[in-house]
């Protein structure tokens, strides 16, 4: 073979390779981007970052929400575009700090991607302020389009889908999402299978009581006796118990086989439906124990800046303004944050409202509220129920909460709470944050009973007590303990 006719054979291959896996990838569709109605919803654990920039960059929306998993998890787009009439995306991501909020931020006010005026939510989270000791300030944001510019979107959108469908990583969460849905499939066909064969068996049983219900019926009649009719009772009790059970396996049998096995978690306007998820009780003193091996908690002035970096931002761009929210989060974990650094979250809290008020002086566009304060929602002591009312877990509120904060900020032109708390005067604020500080310490001192460090056990017991943690974990989306 001449070196022209290599050439061309080795080039028409490359093509046709390269034709193959994009084609597989665009099939397989692991990020959920292609081929995806706008209300779908999605499991999309590990792919966030990549995909929900894009998806953003599809619509205009006047409200965008930034933040950790606790505002991914915890407010609901929908319901502040049924509050306000706006259009709202959730671009709250697992794990987002200071340093990643800036960057957030600034890709959104570049985007322009709003009508007349743009409003941005960024919950300030009191946990990712401190609890990393690396310097973030040359940390790459990598998920975020690299270049400005008309040739530069041109280039951000080329590296977008070449990450979707031609890079490493594309090909090898293909071939693992082909593996978990063929596995996915084996076991639902086996749960079908295993269904169906119950059915046959509830029918069967149904059959063959009914025959001997008649013929018993038949023996009565003849020749009336308690003992028969009762055994008739019996019979006709246990076909009623049968029948109902019966439907419920045809519904579950039904329901199985539309199903295609992936988990229901994730809306492609942002939200992440776990938020909806209750906290059970019973896992109170295991999560607490994994809250009690973290590191000493340090302030970071680096994060700082970045906060105060993104309010310039803001400010330097007269059509957007931004509402910042301390999210809540349990008692408990304000409580061990005392244990590890003493006054962190007074003193975080206080550094933050100086660097806002300062701020606010010269820019009306910014507001500040703090749910992370001791109020009844964060107070409960999970004893007496089995799950919380308000919380996923002790760092995560539910969606509910979410629900009530937004109403509460965004409903009523003059905000009242018996929840939250407005930062309108720094003197009162401050205040307030030191008054807080001494009610969590008497809630803490209150809470003996819970707080206690649980008692030492041998080795064997320590790693079945993780192992079991670990199966209990493995169904929880990624990030979302962060």
């Amino acid at each position: 073979m001449s070196i022209k006719s290599f050439s061309i054979v080795s080039s028409a291959l490359t093509l046709l390779l390269s034709l193959v896996i994009i084609f597989f990838n665009y099939n397989t569709n692991p990020y959920s981007y292609f081929n995806a109605n706008y209300e779908d919803s999605y499991d999309l654990s590990g792919y966030w970052r990549i995909v929900k920039p894009e998806w953003y960059k599809q619509k205009k929306y006047d409200i965008v929400i930034v933040g950790s998993s606790r505002s991914q998890s915890g407010f609901n787009p929908v319901t502040l575009e049924d509050i306000t009439g706006k259009k709202v995306y959730n671009l709250g991501l697992p794990g987002m700090g200071y340093h990643e909020a800036y960057k957030t931020v600034e890709f959104i006010i570049n985007e322009k991607n709003y009508n007349d005026s743009l409003e941005i939510i960024l919950a300030l989270d009191v946990f990712l302020m401190p609890l990393t000791h690396e310097i973030v300030r040359n940390k790459a944001v990598t998920w975020l389009p690299k270049k400005d510019g008309v040739f530069g979107k041109i280039e951000n959108t080329l590296d977008f889908y070449a990450r979707m469908l031609f890079s490493s990583n594309a090909i090898r969460k293909s071939l693992e999402e082909s593996k978990r849905k063929r596995n996915n499939l084996k076991n639902i066909d086996s749960r079908n299978l295993k269904v169906d064969d119950e059915i046959a068996s509830l029918k069967e049983k149904i059959r063959k009581f009914k025959i001997q219900i008649a013929q018993l019926e038949t023996k009565v009649k003849e020749n009336p006796s308690e003992t028969i009719q009762e055994k008739i009772d019996k019979k006709k009790t246990s076909i009623e118990k049968w029948e109902e059970l019966l439907i419920k396996k045809i519904k579950f049998s039904k329901k199985k086989k539309i199903s295609k096995g992936k988990k229901l978690n994730w809306k492609k306007n942002g939200f992440s439906k776990i938020g909806f998820k209750s906290f059970e009780s019973k896992r109170l003193q295991k999560d607490f124990k994994k809250w009690r091996k973290r590191k000493k908690v340090l302030f970071s002035n680096e994060k700082l800046d970045y906060f105060k970096k993104t309010l310039d931002l803001v400010c330097q761009n007269p059509n957007v303004k931004i509402t910042l929210i301390h999210v809540p989060m349990h008692n408990y974990v304000q409580s061990i944050f005392s244990e590890l650094s003493g006054t962190f979250q007074k003193d975080f809290k206080t550094q933050m409202a100086s660097t806002f008020a300062k701020k606010a002086n010269t820019c009306n566009r910014i507001r500040l509220f703090d749910y992370m304060n001791t109020n009844k929602l964060n107070s409960n002591y999970l004893t007496e129920v089995n799950k919380s009312e308000n919380f996923r877990d002790l760092s995560h509120m539910k969606a509910s909460y979410g629900d009530l904060i937004l109403s509460e900020i965004f409903s009523n032109s003059n905000y009242i709470s018996e929840y939250g708390k407005q930062l309108t005067d720094l003197d009162t604020y401050t205040k307030y944050i030191a008054d807080d500080y001494d009610s969590l310490m008497i809630w803490k001192s209150n809470a003996t009973e819970l707080l206690k460090k649980p008692t030492k056990k041998n080795k064997s017991q320590e790693i079945e007590e993780e192992d079991e943690e670990e199966e209990e974990d493995e169904d929880a989306d990624e990030g979302l303990e962060i």
